[in-house]
């Protein structure tokens, strides 16, 4: 009977329980609630995956919290759960899906002839510390020089759930890159049908002249800057999960700077210069709106800022 009691007293201390009782971000609601705590201090508790919504752990300060929902710290996490890598960052996880951005240099998911170092892989070893049955899916790809934000579902479900209906539930799959050229449109829309048999793209946007089988990729396009003979445009792929930006630009003239089958230029930058900045989607399960955005590469803006000195 002492024994039991031991055991209900840990199983209350575990957890610290605040209620929300007015919308604000979950950063705003923890200051309120511990003045005492310093905002570093706070992010730490977000950085460590101890703070829990409804269930739910959230590592981003402006996750929006509403009236009723129930924020949880708990006390019992260890350090040796959290994620360490320096070739992915966690952005958000819950019991379905988990929310990445991953860095250039690493692969998507190692398969067949394209081995080494993964964010599949990664995360694997990561979920299984918590749960032996634990697995990473992969839902869509980032080549592996690109970066950016990359969705994993946590099982089979999730994972055919966001791919059937991927167009329903993705609103916006943003990526930022610099492509070969001055792009004279302020904005477009790129239509096209491209043949992925045998790994090969070859593309064409006259269906009649298209190739059999073909993927339909819709992207819209917005250029943000041009300088020294480079654009850095913004696109949102709204067809396929897996984009096709690479070929669509080609296929205009523009190709993605430091593309070395279809560009010309000799790129500064050590990678492939795309990256997945931002993500808006409907969470297959719970149906609530989900948003991640992160900054644009420095090297990226670092390379237009040179450029436009070397204008003057």
């Amino acid at each position: 009977m002492e024994r039991g009691q031991r055991s209900y007293a840990r199983a209350r201390n575990k957890y610290t329980n605040y209620h929300v009782n007015q919308a604000s971000t979950l950063m705003e609601f923890l200051q309120a609630k511990m003045p005492e705590a310093s905002r570093t201090k706070l992010k730490s508790f977000l950085s460590r995956r101890i703070v829990f919504v409804d269930k739910k752990i959230v590592t981003h300060p402006d996750y929006p919290v509403e009236r009723g929902m129930l924020v949880q710290i708990d006390h019992n996490k260890h350090s040796n759960t959290e994620l360490r890598s320096k070739d992915i960052n966690v952005l958000y996880e819950d019991a379905y899906l988990i929310v990445i951005e991953k860095k250039a240099g690493i692969l998507s998911i190692a398969v067949g002839k394209n081995k080494g170092k993964s964010a599949h892989a990664i995360l694997n070893h990561y979920l299984k510390k918590t749960n032996h049955r634990g697995q990473a899916l992969l839902v869509h790809k980032l080549e592996v020089d690109e970066s950016g934000i990359m969705i994993f579902a946590k099982d089979e479900e999730t994972k055919f759930n966001l791919q059937k209906n991927w167009k329903e539930l993705i609103i916006n799959h943003t990526f930022v890159g610099l492509v070969e050229g001055d792009v004279q449109e302020e904005s477009g829309l790129n239509i096209s049908w491209i043949d992925e048999e045998t790994g090969k793209l070859n593309f064409s946007n006259n269906l009649e002249t298209a190739p059999r089988d073909p993927v339909k990729a819709i992207t819209r396009f917005r250029t943000i800057k041009k300088a020294n003979g480079l654009s850095m445009l913004e696109f949102d792929p709204r067809e396929d999960r897996n984009n096709k930006i690479r070929v669509q630009m080609a296929e205009m003239g523009h190709p993605i700077l430091g593309d070395k089958k279809y560009g010309e230029f000799i790129s500064p930058l050590k990678r492939f210069a795309l990256h997945a900045f931002l993500i808006r989607f409907r969470h297959p399960v719970t149906k609530e709106l989900m948003k991640f955005e992160i900054s644009y590469p420095k090297e990226f803006r670092s390379l237009m800022m040179k450029s436009s000195e070397n204008q003057e």
